[in-house]
């Protein structure tokens, strides 16, 4: 099952981005990225379960969702799938959420929040 992955090997394969960063400042990467038509955004981050979201990342996350003058949110979740698996995102749990400037925490799925997320929003 790859769900719209084209090539997966070119989806496993490590981007290296030595050189680019200075200071503190380093690329980051979003797990994944929702763009309805402009009108709306939706950011996901996957952890294993109990890993934290790094500093510098978190930053850029919210300081991208702020940004944007769009309804958006910036979805954190967590999973125990081993790493030869593929991780089904859509019932994973979320753990927290960035919507209007402050984090959320949630009991909910990636699912349940996106479906709530886009029904209030679209």
């Amino acid at each position: 099952m790859t769900d719209h992955v084209y090539n997966e090997q070119k989806f496993n394969q490590i981007h290296s981005f030595e050189g680019i960063g200075e200071g503190n400042h380093r690329p980051s990467d979003i797990d994944g990225f929702f763009d309805y038509e402009g009108r709306i955004f939706i950011f996901l981050e996957g952890k294993t379960n109990g890993a934290t979201m790094k500093r510098g990342q978190e930053f850029g996350l919210t300081s991208l969702s702020r940004a944007i003058q769009k309804p958006n949110i910036v979805i954190q979740y967590e999973h125990e799938t081993p790493e030869h698996q593929h991780v089904l995102v859509k019932n994973c749990k979320v753990t927290r959420f960035y919507f209007l400037g402050k984090w959320h925490e949630s009991n909910q799925t990636v699912l349940e929040l996106i479906y709530a997320f886009k029904g209030k929003h679209l």
